[in-house]
């Protein structure tokens, strides 16, 4: 199987900061906010950038009872 494809990530609840690098651990980085519902999709290279969630900011949103944020990532995998 293989998940080459783009990957889709929404997320709800708090909003966050949202980091990505290059391929290679050490390199210069980029930092983008990300609001309660926002959709990122990662294709081609970006796709292989190491990448996470700074922090959740508390207080975005009344989604969750004690904060936090809740994560969805879809793939699409298929037989190569």
């Amino acid at each position: 199987m293989t998940g080459s494809g783009p990957r889709d990530a929404g997320s709800g609840a708090q909003a966050r900061r949202r980091r990505r690098g290059g391929t290679v651990r050490g390199g210069k980085t980029q930092s983008l906010k990300l609001a309660s519902g926002d959709v990122l999709i990662l294709e081609g290279p970006t796709r292989l950038a190491f990448h996470g969630i700074d922090r959740v900011i508390n207080g975005t949103s009344t989604l969750l009872k004690d904060g936090g944020r809740i994560n969805l990532t879809l793939r699409r995998v298929r037989k190569p």
